[in-house]
């Protein structure tokens, strides 16, 4: 049996004055606590790979889910002592074809981590394979312990 949920009319048109009278003070609270740049971004906001962290005894790995993506278009770099990786996920339609519908999500990209101390930023490797990017980042070898003696001189 297929229902649906009817809402009488006048609830409706109550609701969107009362939006659209609170939208300039809200437009005006917006634009005093943000700056350009943060409302440009808010317009267009851009996509979120989910991420998976793996840590075992040799190294880290990082697993981002960036179907669509080709490599090329994603950029991969260590900046003070930071991980970041940034990329577009462009859509497929022509410019200005009209949508009939719209589930998945397009835009650029950009995920940043610290990198532990053991990390070894030089030998990070990365590879994609089904829409899944692998980042492997070793962990530097552990400094073996010193051992030496000491001289006792008389005085």
């Amino acid at each position: 049996m297929n229902t649906m949920f009817v809402m009488p009319r006048r609830w409706l048109a109550a609701a969107e004055a009362a939006r659209k009278a609170a939208s300039p003070v809200r437009d005006d609270i917006d634009a005093m606590c943000q700056n350009d740049a943060a409302r440009k971004e808010r317009r267009a906001p851009g996509i979120l790979p989910c991420v998976d962290l793996v840590a075992d005894a040799d190294a880290y790995s990082l697993s981002m889910e960036v179907p669509g993506v080709e490599p090329e278009q994603i950029t991969l770099e260590v900046r003070e002592e930071n991980l970041v990786i940034s990329g577009e996920k462009a859509s497929p339609h022509a410019e200005g074809a009209a949508r009939m519908a719209a589930e998945r999500v397009f835009g650029e990209f950009r995920r940043m981590w610290a990198l532990p101390e053991d990390a070894d930023a030089d030998a990070i490797t990365a590879a994609t394979k089904n829409g899944v990017l692998t980042v492997t980042v070793p962990r530097k070898a552990a400094p073996e312990p010193q051992h030496r003696t000491i001289e006792i001189t008389r005085q």
